[in-house]
C-alpha cells in the first residue's frame, strides 16, 4: 500500500488529500418533496492543490470482485459512491461545494483504483487517463447518473416510509455469502 500510494504521489504531485474519514451530515435534497437527513464517513478526498474545488473520491474496499463501474451502479444497487458524489457536491461536507470528477474504489487486494466513474477532461490531474475500461463518462451522463440515484433512493425512502421494507434479494444465491443472512428476514432464509 505505501509504495503504491509513494508512486502515486509522485505521479501526481499537485495532488492532496483533504479528506480522511470525512464526515457527511445533513440534508439530503431528493426530489421537490422529499428531503432526507444524512449522515456517515467518506474514506479519502483528494484534490488538485491551489485549483478550483474538484474532488475525487476514493472508497477502500479489501477485494473488487462484486464492484463496477458507474454503468451498472444502478442495476446491482451500488449507490455508495454516487451518494458520496452527491453529498459533496451539495455541500454536506466541511470542503468547499464542488463537482466530484472522480470516484473509485480503491481495492486493497491488488491496489487497483479503476473502477468508479472518471469525468472526461480531467484525466493527469486527479488520475490517470483509461481507455480499457468503461469509467469514462460526460458531464452531461454524469448529472443523469447523479439524478436516476436521487431518484431511487427517493423510490427507497418512500417504501420504507409506507412501512414496506420486506427483504427481496435481487439473487438468492448470493445469501449463503452475506455477512447479513443470519439477522435477515427474507422468507427463503427462515
Amino acid at each position: 500500500f505505501l509504495s503504491f500510494e509513494r508512486d502515486w504521489r509522485a505521479k501526481f504531485s499537485h495532488l492532496q488529500t483533504v479528506g480522511r474519514e470525512l464526515r457527511l451530515r445533513g440534508e439530503m435534497v431528493l426530489d421537490d418533496n422529499l428531503k432526507i437527513k444524512v449522515s456517515g464517513q467518506i474514506d479519502r478526498i483528494d484534490a488538485v492543490v491551489n485549483e478550483a474545488n474538484e474532488y475525487a473520491i476514493i472508497d477502500y474496499k479489501s477485494s473488487g470482485w462484486q464492484l463496477h463501474n458507474h454503468g451498472s451502479w444502478l442495476a446491482n444497487d451500488e449507490l455508495q459512491l454516487a451518494f458520496y458524489a452527491i453529498a459533496i457536491s451539495e455541500g454536506l461536507t466541511e470542503l468547499k461545494k464542488g463537482p466530484v470528477v472522480g470516484a473509485f474504489y480503491y481495492t486493497l487486494s491488488n491496489m487497483n483504483r479503476e473502477r468508479g466513474y472518471r469525468l472526461r477532461d480531467h484525466e493527469n490531474k486527479l488520475f490517470e487517463p483509461n481507455t480499457k475500461n468503461r469509467s469514462q463518462l460526460s458531464q452531461e451522463e454524469l448529472f443523469t447518473l447523479l439524478g436516476e440515484v436521487k431518484t431511487k433512493i427517493a423510490e427507497v425512502v418512500r417504501c420504507i416510509q409506507k412501512g414496506k421494507m420486506q427483504p427481496k434479494p435481487h439473487d438468492v444465491k448470493i445469501c449463503s455469502e452475506c455477512h447479513w443472512r443470519t439477522l435477515c428476514r427474507s422468507p427463503h432464509l427462515n
